[in-house]
């Protein structure tokens, strides 16, 4: 919804309305990108994973997942998508390089970057 008058005024839903039809011109869906705005990260990731996973082997699935509920969903997973900034990320990275696992730290970074849309909550 573009939003009602007089909350909104015309210029505003003219500019919601082009923005909603670059989206479609580029393939995203509107809807599920205001959706993906109110989820907290770990559902959005969790839906990114259940995309992702076709292709990827049984055994690599669950060693991404495994990275993600050991490491990153107690980070940042309730957080809303559209609230964390790449410092959370980073610091996500730092908490496993501290725990005396920096071998895990960049293997976890691909999870982390997988979906752009998902840190900027689109």
């Amino acid at each position: 919804m573009l939003g009602t008058y007089p909350d909104v005024s015309l210029a505003k839903a003219r500019e919601r309305y082009h923005e909603a039809r670059r989206l479609l011109v580029d393939g995203v869906d509107p809807g599920a990108v205001k959706q993906a705005v109110s989820q907290d990260f770990e559902t959005a990731a969790k839906a990114w994973l259940a995309h992702w996973q076709t292709g990827h082997s049984e055994r690599y699935v669950g060693y991404v997942v495994a990275r993600l509920e050991g490491d990153i969903f107690p980070e940042i997973g309730s957080r809303p998508i559209s609230e964390l900034t790449p410092s959370n990320f980073r610091d996500a990275a730092r908490k496993i390089e501290q725990r005396n696992a920096p071998e895990i730290a960049p293997a976890a970074a691909p999870e982390l970057r997988a979906d752009p849309a998902l840190r900027r909550g689109q």
